[in-house]
């Protein structure tokens, strides 16, 4: 169709109002929310826009801050979706997260990546394959806080097992294992609590977590595991860093298709 490339964000907003209702373009105000909503410039035609991602890789080269804090101290990303309704069962968004650590311990990334192709990952420069696995958990809860129903899947049971039972054990017995030692990655633990209750306190659904087989070709997994990856090698260089498509400062990843495998 030829109509949509020609149409500016304006023209296009009224075009959706007058198929919903039958009747005139938008309001006004309504135009002028829904534009600024979606970044959407009244003037411009669609075909000016950007045509997505040509490159599918979503090379992390660029780097947001090169003297970034501890991947750990970087906050949620604002996210970018209208949400509905936490009753809504429809506004379900489906998560991957993955670690990645090269000498266990050693330098460490983590990755989540969207359904839609939106992603993050950050570098770590000394930690564990666990840390990874925690931290892509965390961030992909924390970025998505606005999202009724969260599905986030994993390949590691540690961090399932951990955010829906051990981190609410080790609180009670004061930050203790069964067998008394000190519990380990209390700091993330204690966020994920935090993540968790935040969810809670606004009224929304508990995430759901799903376990999936890594390397077995499911995409997402697939895609969150070289983004961990890529996170792992920049953490080998030494400096803490973290990236994401949201905000539109690195592009969407193509998850049609599992990313291509290095030769």
């Amino acid at each position: 169709m030829d109509l949509w490339p020609n149409l500016s964000g304006g023209e296009a907003i009224d075009q959706l109002c007058r198929l919903r209702t039958g009747c005139g373009g938008a309001d006004a105000a309504v135009r002028r929310r829904l534009c600024a909503d979606f970044d959407l410039d009244t003037r411009t035609k669609g075909r000016a826009h950007s045509k997505g991602n040509p490159d599918a890789t979503g090379n992390l080269r660029h780097e947001r801050n090169r003297d970034a804090p501890a991947a750990s101290a970087i906050g949620p990303i604002e996210y970018r979706r209208t949400v509905t309704s936490a009753t809504d069962p429809t506004d379900t968004y489906t998560v991957a997260t993955d670690g990645a650590c090269k000498g266990n311990p050693g330098p460490t990334g983590w990755a989540w990546v969207g359904e839609d192709g939106h992603w993050a990952a950050g570098a770590i420069p000394v930690g564990t394959n666990n840390i990874g696995e925690l931290m892509g958990m965390l961030k992909a809860i924390e970025d998505h806080a606005d999202i009724p129903h969260l599905v986030v899947q994993a390949d590691s049971k540690y961090a399932i097992d951990t955010y829906s039972s051990w981190m609410d054990g080790h609180r009670r017995r004061g930050w203790k294992t069964s067998t008394g030692a000190p519990t380990k990655n209390r700091d993330l633990l204690e966020q994920l609590i935090a993540a968790r209750d935040a969810r809670r306190a606004a009224g929304l659904p508990d995430v759901v977590l799903e376990h999936v087989r890594g390397h077995r070709g499911h995409v997402l997994n697939e895609w969150a595991d070289e983004r961990a990856v890529r996170g792992a090698e920049h953490a080998a260089k030494g400096t803490a860093s973290a990236w994401s498509s949201l905000g539109g400062l690195h592009p969407q990843l193509d998850v049609s298709a599992a990313p291509t495998k290095k030769r």
